[in-house]
């Protein structure tokens, strides 16, 4: 037996759990693993599929015939798979334990993965400032994708010379995401910095037109469907 969630989002924190039994005539005495994978198959292959946990089953040998353990575990669920997947579980991963019938160590379970998408879909800004000036700034962040965003992330306002972020773009402001409960597909909130809490326009941006980059999830902390629209 083995239980799972139906439906995942990346990053999330899910309980899984599961039973193995001796089904066999003798007691199996060896010490061995159990491992949970995702896979996009209902077949083991350890060279693309993800180890998501792997258990010392050692303190329950020798297991007698017709007798069983349960582990229940919570786990972190990684990025990269969408749409059906599987947990396989899988007992006496590395086949140390001598049996009767070698194929059957593997139990399938079947999941639909969602992934969150986050996104800057609102701002408020100031169409000109001055040196030194102290300006207002608003935003708005949805989660656009499929999944519930789990982490907490920074939010930043740099101001730049042309649309594209770099690491010589100077920081305006910046916002800690505390993500109480997730953030849903759909889910939105608003920023505003007060205009005493934002940093004054520096003298060295220079004069003429420039760009205000809003940036999201500024260190990737969140798995994201899409990781390069978070700039607005």
């Amino acid at each position: 037996a083995a239980t799972a969630p139906e439906t995942a989002s990346w990053g999330e924190r899910a309980a899984i759990s599961w039973t193995v039994t001796n089904q066999g005539a003798g007691a199996a005495a060896a010490t061995w693993y159990d491992r949970v994978y995702l896979s996009s198959d209902e077949a083991l292959d350890t060279s693309t599929d993800i180890l998501v946990v792997s258990v010392y089953a050692g303190e329950y040998s020798p297991l007698d015939p017709a007798t069983d353990y349960t582990i229940e575990k919570e786990v972190t669920l990684p990025a990269g798979l969408t749409g059906s997947a599987y947990f396989l579980f899988v007992t006496d991963a590395s086949d140390n334990q001598v049996e009767a019938v070698e194929t059957n160590n593997l139990l399938a379970r079947e999941v639909t993965f969602n992934a969150a998408d986050l996104q800057v879909t609102a701002t408020t800004a100031p169409d000109s400032a001055s040196w030194g000036e102290l300006i207002s700034l608003d935003w708005t962040v949805t989660n656009t994708g499929s999944g519930t965003a789990t982490s907490n992330w920074w939010d930043m306002v740099f101001l730049s010379p042309d649309e594209i972020y770099d690491s010589d773009d100077t920081l305006l402001a910046s916002e800690y995401w505390k993500n109480e409960g997730g953030l849903a597909a759909s889910g939105t909130y608003s920023v505003t910095k007060p205009v005493t809490a934002v940093s004054p326009i520096p003298k060295t941006i220079g004069t003429g037109t420039k760009y205000l980059l809003f940036r999201t999830d500024a260190y990737n902390r969140q798995s994201e469907a899409d990781n390069d629209n978070n700039i607005t």
